[in-house]
């Protein structure tokens, strides 16, 4: 898996609405998907996606809060 960088939680879903983002939309809008219905289901999928995101970046700390520690155990042991 590959390294975060920034805490997906600072992340806020764009506007699916604005023109911006119409190229990504229009696939989704069919004579059965609204735009609308292919907004919400973008934002959807960002949602889940940051959710996922956030719960990789949380296993992360972690993770470095546990090699930091053992680092420094180390250090300690190193210079008795």
């Amino acid at each position: 898996m590959d390294r975060l960088h920034s805490d997906p939680s600072l992340l806020v879903c764009p506007d699916f609405t604005s023109e911006h983002y119409h190229a990504s939309r229009t696939p989704f809008v069919s004579a059965t998907v609204t735009n609308d219905q292919a907004v919400e289901s973008l934002r959807i999928v960002w949602v889940a996606t940051n959710n996922d995101l956030r719960e990789q970046w949380r296993q992360q700390v972690v993770e470095d809060e546990r090699l930091h520690t053992e680092q420094e155990h180390l250090a300690k042991e190193e210079s008795v």
